[in-house]
Order: C-alpha cells, then structure tokens, then sequence
C-alpha cells in the first residue's frame, strides 16, 4: 500500500486502517498496489475530516476490471462499510466509508 504524498493522517479511525489492509489485498489480487489518495485531508464535510474515509486510486482499472475490483472490495468488507465508484472528472476514485447503519 503506497499513500499518495500530503495524504494527512491524523484522526484516522481503527476502522479506516482496518478497511485500507483489506482493500490493499483485494488490489494485490488484482495484481496491483492500493494508493490511498485521500484519508483526512481536503474535505470540510463528510466522513473524511472524521477519519471514517478513505479514497482508493483507480488508474489501472477500467470497465468490466474496474466493475470487478468494486465488486471485491465490497465482498471483502463488512456490510458496515460503503464502496462508492466517484466518477469525478478530474480524478475519478473508489470512496470507500465506515458507516454502520443501526437496525
């Protein structure tokens, strides 16, 4: 796992570590490594100033590939998590969030 450079990592929750080891292995079985591009820096609202979120880089991926690593990861995480394909056009990312729905 590589973090993008500036990536800020104070408030990280133990959760958020947790997912980053999980979804790096379902890129190494992709036969490519996880780049964090995002944790708690540049966003004012949401789950990342919290240390809930994280974003994944997705250069090498593409199409039906890139449908199957989202697809990965989510198997591969607890239903506590989110997995959103954020088709930004200047950087598009997998975004990934801890948020335990209570039932």
């Amino acid at each position: 796992m590589k973090l993008k450079k500036g990536v800020k990592l104070a408030g990280v929750k133990p959760e958020t570590i947790l997912a980053m080891n999980v979804v790096d292995s379902v890129y190494k079985d992709y036969n490519d490594e996880l780049t964090v591009t995002c944790i708690t820096d540049s966003h004012k609202s949401g789950l990342h100033p919290k240390g809930w979120a994280f974003d994944c880089r997705i250069w090498a991926f593409s199409g039906k590939r890139l449908d199957a690593l989202c697809k990965s990861i989510v198997k591969a995480l607890t239903d506590e998590f989110d997995v959103v394909l954020e088709p930004t056009r200047d950087q598009p990312h997998i975004h990934i969030e801890f948020d335990p729905k209570n039932t």
